[in-house]
């Protein structure tokens, strides 16, 4: 384990191994730290919460419903989306709250909305089928 003090040092280290790789790190902030597309958050007791992460240059956007490409793709932008918000969000505030955000996007997208309840409503489903 590296101690805190010694972090910038070693990714600079990092750095110089292979000039045409620059390595950056990220460091926790206000007791989270995002990895990939997930928000890791740490509790006041100790407990780790996990939700979807999106940069600050996120816009939102993703294949428009009006755009050529067959239904199965459209399809695909919808079930990826929410199955994402399923799978990393691990509680169940954080779920409903990434999954208000998946339908307030696809609408902007011209997505109708019949479309985007039908996956949440398989959602639901399976979250009964496991209770």
């Amino acid at each position: 384990m590296i101690e805190q003090k010694h972090l910038t040092h070693f990714a600079d280290h990092l750095s110089k191994v292979e000039l045409s790789i620059k390595f950056t790190m990220e460091t926790e902030t206000n007791g989270s730290i995002p990895f990939l597309d997930v928000l890791v958050k740490k509790g006041t007791m100790g407990q780790i919460s996990t939700s979807v992460f999106r940069k600050a240059t996120h816009t939102g956007r993703y294949l428009k419903y009006q755009s050529e490409h067959p239904l199965q793709h459209k399809r695909s932008v919808v079930n990826t989306l929410l199955h994402c918000a399923d799978i990393i969000c691990n509680n169940e505030k954080d779920r409903q709250a990434e999954i208000a955000i998946v339908k307030t996007s696809l609408i902007e997208n011209g997505y109708p909305e019949r479309m985007i309840r039908f996956p949440n409503k398989c959602y639901e489903s399976k979250q009964k089928e496991e209770t």
